[in-house]
């Protein structure tokens, strides 16, 4: 059992390596230079090497690579662009709003399919059974973003009975759209595989 722990674990090592080396390769692929961006309308070619200087990108490519990998692997995921603070504090300051509402999405499919997987098993009613195996395999073709749209407009637009955004202090209500949103295509899976 410790073998096979260890063996798992040192698999892990190679594979986030090879994330880590796309993610790098990916950053220089991408067309556009990030500096201009970050430099704005009105830049000047001093400005921009100065800018390069600071942010390490003077510097040889394997250098760079080498530096990404060591501050990865210290957890220093450097400083926003945008609200220039360093990214590890603002992921800090959002897992635990994140984990609840990834726990309740996780709740409600596991919960919810579970039942409608049992209840479309149920031989008495092959009319439920297939209306409720049909709504399961539109949970699992809708994309997610186009279910959320449409939960929105019915039961915040339409219905008004629901926010439609916000965090609103960590309020039920605030969570329940979002949570059923991310649990649906889980939903849809789960009921269909206890079926």
């Amino acid at each position: 059992m410790h073998t096979f722990v260890l063996r798992r674990i040192l698999l892990l090592v190679p594979i986030l390596l090879g994330v880590a080396t796309l993610t790098f390769v990916l950053m220089y692929v991408v067309p556009g230079d990030p500096v201009r961006a970050l430099a704005g309308e009105r830049y000047d070619e001093e400005t921009l090497a100065r800018m390069r200087a600071g942010l390490g990108l003077d510097r040889p490519l394997v250098v760079q690579y080498v530096d990404f990998l060591g501050r990865l692997a210290r957890f220093d995921l450097g400083t926003s662009f945008v609200t220039k603070r360093p990214v590890s504090e603002a992921i800090r300051e959002r897992f635990p709003r994140t984990l609840v509402l990834a726990l309740s999405a996780m709740g409600i499919a596991i919960l919810c399919g579970v039942a409608i997987g049992a209840l479309s098993a149920w031989g008495r009613h092959p009319v439920l059974s297939r209306i409720l195996m049909t709504a399961s395999l539109v949970g699992v073709s809708m994309p997610v973003f186009w279910l959320g749209l449409l939960l929105i407009y019915l039961f915040a637009i339409e219905l008004r009975v629901l926010p439609p955004s916000g965090y609103g202090g960590g309020s039920i209500r605030n969570l329940i759209l979002p949570a059923i949103t991310l649990s649906f295509a889980s939903m849809a899976t789960i009921a269909r595989v206890t079926r």
